[in-house]
């Protein structure tokens, strides 16, 4: 078995954006610079679990959703939307 696992690409910059932030207003909330939420956003830097929380909470959604498929988003709340009419 010669394959490497592959990480999936973040969601952070799609969620952002819904979220109305911009990175550099992202990195403060985080206390980080912008550059690492770049890095974070295109999978050059992992988050630990205690940002995937963190970030999570600053823009609304559940956390899985960070590396989730697209599709229906559950938020914070719990409550799951599909589109529009929900």
């Amino acid at each position: 078995m010669d394959k490497k696992f592959q990480q999936p690409q973040p969601r952070i910059r799609e969620l952002r954006k819904k979220a109305g932030y911009t990175q550099e207003a992202l990195a403060k909330e985080l206390g980080v610079s912008k550059r690492t939420v770049w890095n974070l956003e295109n999978g050059k830097t992992l988050p630990n679990l205690a940002m995937v929380f963190l970030i999570a909470g600053i823009l609304g959604v559940a956390w899985h959703l960070l590396y989730a498929n697209k599709g229906g988003e559950e938020h914070a709340d719990g409550n799951e939307r599909t589109g529009a009419g929900n």
